[in-house]
């Protein structure tokens, strides 16, 4: 099994609509993918190192896959 990620970084800029994002993008990613993705899951960067610093990714999407060839 082989693990994609996609890591979106974090500043103070950043704006990222997690709804959307679990609602609508990642099944939109299911549906192009088909049946070679076995597995999704979403993370949402709480925190860093230390109490009140920012979380260095403000999401990261794990996509799992059997075999590069199914990637």
């Amino acid at each position: 099994m082989i693990k994609v990620s996609v890591l979106y970084t974090n500043s103070e800029t950043v704006e990222f609509n997690h709804e959307y994002y679990s609602n609508t993008h990642i099944p939109m990613v299911q549906s192009l993918v088909g049946s070679a993705l076995k597995k999704v899951e979403v993370e949402k960067g709480l925190g860093g190192r230390v109490p009140g610093e920012r979380a260095p990714f403000v999401t990261i999407a794990n996509l799992y896959f059997y075999s590069i060839e199914e990637f």
